[in-house]
């Protein structure tokens, strides 16, 4: 079982600047999922943190039903101050890359809103290798985890039924 507040950066691809173009500043929520890879239900650990100029939630799932909510409150300043950090971590979205036929790892995923509406979406996926179509540097998960005031791997842990 693996639960990561750290993030593994992929290879870029050549895509259109477009593609590859993500604002920042027109982002009013920033989402980090990381999907877990194939394991029974009882340890399957997948959680989502959005962040928006008035609150940090992060949701803990395990195959789709969620296990534990948290709601934190959060101020445009520091908001602001987050995408800016960000901004300066090279994320970046490139053509898909695919390292073969590896079943089973995990996934991380960045998202931007504007409003309701999605404004940036890629991946990258570990196994063997990594495919996708997003460069995610190392720390990048770790920045979304330190914005929740609690400790995230206590949180998953708390979610593991006890035998």
């Amino acid at each position: 079982m693996m639960f990561s507040c750290g993030s593994v950066g992929s290879g870029k691809g050549n895509t259109s600047d477009k593609d590859m173009f993500m604002d920042w500043s027109q982002a009013t929520k920033v989402e980090y999922r990381f999907g877990d890879a194939s394991v029974a239900p009882d340890y399957h650990r997948s959680y989502t943190i959005a962040i928006t100029d008035s609150s940090k939630v992060i949701s803990i799932d395990s195959y789709g039903g969620t296990l534990l909510t948290r709601q934190y409150p959060n101020t445009p300043a520091d908001f602001q101050s987050f995408k800016e950090q960000l901004s300066k971590q090279g994320i970046s979205k490139h053509e898909d890359i695919d390292s073969g036929g590896c079943c089973g790892g995990t996934t991380e995923y960045i998202r931007l809103y504007k409003q309701n509406t999605k404004i940036f979406d890629a991946y990258v996926y570990h196994c063997s290798g990594e495919r996708g179509n997003l460069y995610l540097p190392a720390g990048t998960a770790d920045m979304f985890c330190k914005q929740i005031p609690e400790d995230v791997q206590i949180l998953i842990d708390s979610t593991l039924t006890r035998h």
